[in-house]
Order: C-alpha cells, then structure tokens, then sequence
C-alpha cells in the first residue's frame, strides 16, 4: 500500500478514528479525525488477557471522546 492510497480511504470514508503511520496520522488530524500512531502507541502496549485489551480500548475511547476537539481545532486553524 501506498501513503497516497491510505490519504484518499480517509478523505473518502471519513473514518471516526485512524491508526496508522505518523504521517497518516498527521494527515487525519489534519483534516479534524482522531489519531493515534500504531508503532508508538499502540504496538507498545501490553494486548494479552483482559488487562491489556482493557488498555487499549480505554486509550481508543478517550480518543474518540475528544473528536469534537480534534473538529474545532481544525476550524481555528483554518478559518
């Protein structure tokens, strides 16, 4: 895959939430979408038992509770 390929599905789909690359990440946050960079955030945490998978879905759940932030810094940085 390419990084243009992964750009165009979040323009395309609007997705609530990515994972992926930094600079995918940095483009979805770009356009006002949560994100979180898999090799530093994600791959790092522990995913074994309920304890791990807990872990991460609370980090996902705080992301996706903030998406209105995300939203309102996109429209103070562009307005």
């Amino acid at each position: 895959k390419y990084l243009e390929e992964d750009m165009d599905a979040v323009l395309r789909y609007k997705p609530d939430l990515v994972i992926g690359t930094t600079s995918l990440d940095s483009f979805a946050k770009e356009q006002g979408i949560p994100a979180i960079y898999y090799t530093n955030n994600i791959s790092a945490r522990p995913l074994f038992f309920a304890a791990g998978a807990a872990t991460v879905l609370g980090m996902v759940s705080g992301l996706l509770a903030r998406k209105e932030v995300f939203r309102s810094m996109k429209e103070y940085f562009t307005t």
